[in-house]
């Protein structure tokens, strides 16, 4: 790899890593509306006081594998676009 193969790298790591950031924080602040929504829906009238909350894994398994394929797929663009675009 020649310097603006590493340039284009670094760069594609540091857009890959902030679409990453910005993904993982959108859908944690998505998870609680369908989270309340979920529970009026179907919670609520069955149980209107439950031991614990409605989609607690949610918060766990949802947020970090969107944040890792939307973080890869942009350094992918980001990279190739950097890398094999004509000059």
């Amino acid at each position: 790899m020649n310097s603006g193969s590493y340039r284009a790298a670094f760069i594609a790591f540091v857009a890959g890593l902030a679409s990453a950031v910005l993904a993982y924080k959108l859908v944690m602040y998505a998870i609680p509306p369908i989270e309340e929504w979920y529970f009026h829906k179907f919670v609520e009238p069955t149980n209107p006081d439950p031991t614990w909350p409605p989609l607690m894994w949610a918060y766990i398994f949802i947020p970090l594998p969107v944040a890792a394929i939307i973080g890869g797929l942009i350094t992918r663009y980001v990279y190739k676009r950097k890398v094999f675009s004509p000059q």
